[in-house]
């Protein structure tokens, strides 16, 4: 699904496109370095933009790789956003 010419995606799309589990995407959402972009339906089955998704996976394993916490990760998307 587009949305103003950004492709949507459900958390299973992700999983699928990335190879991580849908409960790291869980845990990764709730600690807020993945944004929601709309909920629906039954169990309000989250979706997510792509590009933003992309995003902040790539800065997330790089520093992830590079030794630095969640917390200091979390700071850092949080700045990125402002």
């Amino acid at each position: 699904v587009n949305v103003a010419g950004q492709q949507v995606v459900s958390a299973q799309d992700i999983s699928s496109a990335f190879n991580i589990s849908v409960s790291l995407i869980n845990f990764y959402t709730n600690l807020g370095l993945l944004e929601i972009f709309d909920r629906k339906g039954r169990g309000n089955k989250r979706y997510f933009l792509l590009p933003a998704v992309q995003h902040r996976l790539q800065v997330i394993g790089e520093m992830k790789r590079r030794g630095f916490p969640l917390r200091l990760i979390q700071e850092s998307l949080h700045r990125e956003q402002s």
